[in-house]
C-alpha cells in the first residue's frame, strides 16, 4: 500500500512554509544577533527561491544532500527551507567538530553542496583536504580561503526570485511517507557518528506534537539558546517559521544568563528552548538583576534532568510555564549503519 502512495496530503512540510511566507510577507520572520539582520516572510521567500534555482540549474535533485556547519544565524534555516523547496536532504553538521571528524562526516554523507560559517574558515579547508569526497559547490557565509568557496549572498545573486512552481514540483516527486528530507548525525558517543534519517511525515509529526505542547502561535517571539544543528534544536526554528512566528538567533559565543535576559527584554521573547544548565544561569542572573520578563510565557527545557528545587527556582524567578522534552537523534528516525 505504501510503494502505491503519492503525492503529499498536506504532510509534505515546506509547504507549511511556503504557504506562511506568502500569508506574512511583511512580518519579521527570522532576527540573527549575530549578524545584526533581520528578514521578513517575504525576503525569506525570495532569498530562498533563489537559491531553488540556482540548485535546480546545477543538477541537484531529490536523495541530493545539502550539508551546512552552521551557527545559529540567517543563513541556517533559509538553506533548510531552500533544500526543501528543491527538494534535497539537508544534513546540519555540529560546527564544533574537528577537521578529521568533519572529514568523516563529509564522506559518510557525500553532499552535493557544503556550506559553512566563516569562522571555520581554517577547520573546513582541513577537512576538505582530508576528505575523499569533494562537494559539488561550496559556499561561505563570507569569503573565504578555500579553493573554489563561493561567498553565500554572491552565490544567489542575480537568481529569479518567483517561486519556481514549488507545490506542483514537490506533489509529484516527493513521498511525505518513504522519502528522506533531513539527516542528523548522532554524537558518536560508542563508536562513529550514525546519520539519521528523516521523513517529511517524521518531521511533521515531531512538530506537531511541539506545537500542540507549547501552544506556539503567530505572536510567538521565540529563540533557542541551544544550537539548532540538533533534533532538539532545530524544533523551534520549524514550527514558529510554520506558524509565522518571529525567531531570534541567538548568537553561540560565550554564553551569559544575563545576556539571555536583556534580549528577552529588547526583543519581548516568549518561548526560550534550553537546557537546564542555562535557565539555572537565567534565573541567577535574574535574581542579580531583575530584567523585565512580562512577556516570556514558557521555557522548554531539554538536554539533562533537574531537580524539583531548580523547578521551584525557574517558575519563580522566570516563568510557571515550564516544558521537558527528553529525546535523542535517533528516537524518530531510521539509523544509517
Amino acid at each position: 500500500m505504501l510503494k502505491e502512495h503519492k503525492g503529499y496530503e498536506g504532510n509534505i512540510i515546506v509547504d507549511y512554509f511556503v504557504e506562511t511566507m506568502r500569508e506574512f510577507p511583511e512580518r519579521d520572520a527570522i532576527t540573527c544577533i549575530t549578524n545584526n539582520r533581520t528578514l521578513t516572510y517575504g525576503e525569506l521567500d525570495k532569498i530562498t527561491n533563489k537559491l531553488d534555482h540556482k540548485f535546480r540549474q546545477a543538477g541537484l535533485k531529490k536523495d541530493d544532500v545539502v550539508m551546512i556547519c552552521l551557527l545559529n544565524t540567517w543563513h541556517f534555516p533559509t538553506m533548510m527551507i531552500a533544500s526543501w523547496k528543491t527538494p534535497c536532504i539537508f544534513s546540519p553538521i555540529n560546527f564544533r567538530l574537528a577537521a578529521g571528524e568533519m572529514a568523516v562526516h563529509i564522506d559518510d554523507c557525500k553532499p552535493k553542496v557544503f556550506m559553512w560559517d566563516s569562522g571555520l574558515d581554517g577547520t573546513v579547508r582541513q577537512a576538505l583536504e582530508m576528505a575523499t569526497h569533494s562537494p559539488d559547490i561550496l559556499l561561505c557565509t563570507e569569503d573565504s580561503q578555500v579553493v573554489g568557496a563561493i561567498s553565500f549572498e554572491d552565490y544567489y545573486k542575480g537568481a529569479p526570485e518567483e517561486d519556481a512552481d514549488v507545490e506542483e514540483r514537490i506533489m509529484g516527486i516527493l513521498d511525505p511517507i518513504q522519502d528522506e528530507i533531513l539527516r542528523h548525525y548522532t554524537s558518536g558517543t560508542t563508536g562513529l557518528p550514525k546519520g539519521t534519517r528523516e521523513t517529511s511525515l517524521n518531521l511533521m509529526h515531531m512538530d506537531w506534537s511541539v506545537l500542540v505542547t507549547d501552544q506556539i502561535h503567530w505572536k510567538d517571539v521565540a529563540t533557542n539558546v541551544t544550537p539548532w544543528f540538533h533534533q532538539g534544536g532545530i524544533v523551534l526554528p520549524t514550527t514558529i517559521l510554520m506558524s509565522g512566528g518571529h525567531l531570534i538567533g541567538f548568537p553561540l559565543g560565550k554564553f551569559s544568563g544575563g545576556r539571555v535576559l536583556d534580549l528577552v527584554e529588547k526583543h519581548k521573547i516568549t518561548i526560550i528552548w534550553g537546557a537546564p544548565v542555562t535557565f539555572d544561569a537565567m534565573a541567577t542572573a535574574q535574581r542579580e538583576k531583575p530584567r523585565d520578563l512580562s512577556s516570556l510565557r514558557l521555557i522548554h527545557t531539554m538536554g539533562s534532568p533537574f531537580s524539583k528545587e531548580q523547578f521551584v527556582e525557574w517558575g519563580e524567578v522566570l516563568t510557571p510555564n515550564i516544558a521537558n522534552t527528553y529525546g535523542t537523534t535517533e528516537t524518530r528516525q531510521d539509523v544509517i549503519l
